[in-house]
């Protein structure tokens, strides 16, 4: 597909976003159609297309593997005046980018959280040749980062011993803010409490840690909500459900099936309190969605986003800390909260579109 560099007479610069499907990218590739001009954006879709997602039948750039398709790639790169990564999870990318480094002088990564952590590997020569010499090549070699989270960026650098500019910017929530607007922040009072546990099956959410801390309070009026419909294997989801199960019995439920943003909105309105037991930067979507509610958010004290929502001056609250808290200080309202505006205000639209346009122009 030739890229064009006259539009009306007027020349355009072409940006190309290296993308895989997702909710996320979903949105992010509506937000683009919405607030920036189409002709001047394309689209590289890797892996797998859902069957619902806007990416398919579209005549978008579509890869199976960057290491099959190095012929192609080279030429659709070398079309593109800026070429945007978004995420680095894949090691045969990395792999392609490091052989092909006069990429990187026009290429952004970004970051989406653990993706700026090393991979495990069992063979220590084998981390040794893609950590320490190609991935850091790589790191290194990029013209900008980027990421919502600036602690991110910092981690990357005491991990990498990187230079590369920074740039911040964040992906519009697919969880849309007016999806909320009839529902009001609302205290329990004596009638169950209800706690989201987690973001998804990924196995990085600690759910077995979780449950343990949680289920202190299990002969209290509690309900616990556990969404496992995406992100780890069959067998480390049947097992979070048998333990979970274990611990509180009818107490629990496990939301298996993907729900569309509404109704997943209607679920983040109706719990009380999240805890997010990540180790790592995870679930930003549903942390920022649940603070504009007004909900008490429980989230890992040492990781980046514990600390860039302290840095706004989100009232965010520690979930090293549950394990020792009675149940009334658990269940605790926000007092005097200015969380929601704080939100609304930073990820409104219209910073958002500032955000991307600085990074775009530079």
């Amino acid at each position: 597909m030739p890229w064009p560099s006259i539009k009306n007479g007027v020349q355009t610069m072409k940006i190309l976003h290296v993308i895989f499907d997702s909710n996320y990218t979903r949105t992010f590739y509506a937000f683009i159609q919405k607030n920036f001009r189409s002709c001047e954006h394309d689209f590289l879709i890797y892996g797998s297309i859902s069957n619902d997602s806007v990416f398919m039948g579209k005549e978008f750039h579509k890869i199976t593997s960057f290491r099959k398709d190095s012929k192609r790639l080279r030429f659709i790169f070398s079309r593109a005046d800026k070429i945007i990564f978004h995420g680095m999870f894949s090691e045969s990318l990395n792999i392609f980018l490091f052989t092909h480094r006069n990429i990187l002088k026009k290429a952004v990564w970004m970051i989406w959280g653990a993706d700026i952590y090393p991979k495990n590997y069992s063979d220590k020569l084998k981390y040794f040749i893609f950590e320490k010499v190609i991935r850091t090549s790589v790191v290194r070699s990029f013209h900008t980062i980027s990421a919502l989270v600036p602690q991110d960026y910092e981690k990357l650098k005491e991990i990498y011993n990187t230079k590369t500019p920074y740039i911040q910017a964040f992906y519009p929530n697919p969880v849309d803010f007016e999806m909320f607007s009839d529902y009001k922040v609302q205290s329990y009072k004596n009638q169950t409490l209800t706690v989201l546990c987690g973001n998804s099956a990924d196995p990085a959410n600690n759910h077995f840690q979780m449950v343990d801390m949680l289920g202190r309070f299990r002969n209290e009026n509690i309900k616990i909500i556990c969404p496992l419909s995406y992100g780890g294997s069959k067998d480390y989801i049947q097992k979070t459900i048998e333990y979970g199960r274990t611990v509180f019995d009818d107490k629990i439920e496990f939301l298996q099936k993907f729900m569309p943003a509404a109704e997943y909105a209607k679920v983040l309105a109706k719990c009380d309190i999240a805890v997010m037991n990540h180790s790592i930067q995870k679930a930003l979507g549903n942390i920022i969605a649940l603070l504009y509610l007004g909900k008490k958010v429980f989230i890992r004290s040492q990781t980046t986003s514990f600390r860039f929502f302290n840095s706004m001056g989100v009232q965010i609250s520690s979930a090293d800390e549950i394990s020792f808290m009675s149940f009334k200080n658990f269940s605790s309202v926000l007092h005097d909260s200015q969380n929601s505006s704080l939100i609304y205000s930073f990820f409104s639209e219209s910073n958002c579109i500032q955000m991307w346009k600085n990074l775009f122009s530079k």
